[in-house]
């Protein structure tokens, strides 16, 4: 039973997390995003989908708070940083386009 959620359902992610032979047979794949879970403003567990597509959980160091904000900040800067490059390529290919066009 599931009681005194505070607008989330915990067992949930644990359940996910817990391994099962027979889902990881089955075709579908479930792709967890970074999920940290906080009980009294504390982390208590994160859990986040591998590039192999396993769930996992980060290891208690991991969810010290100063690591939970780099590891974010580093995120957002690698996704700032390809959403430049596709907007860099993106821009030099329009260049491209147009010069091809002048005659």
């Amino acid at each position: 039973m599931i009681t005194n959620t505070n607008g989330i359902a915990e067992s949930i992610y644990h359940y996910i997390w817990l391994k099962d032979d027979s889902l990881i047979k089955e075709s579908f794949q479930l792709r967890l995003p970074d999920t940290i879970i906080f009980k009294n403003g504390m982390p208590q567990v994160w859990y986040f989908t591998n590039q192999q597509g396993e769930i996992l959980m980060k290891k208690n160091d991991c969810r010290k708070p100063e690591n939970i904000i780099n590891y974010f900040s580093n995120t957002m800067l690698r996704i700032q940083s390809m959403i430049l490059m596709r907007f860099k390529n993106l821009n030099n290919l329009m260049q491209m386009r147009k010069s091809a066009f002048i005659i």
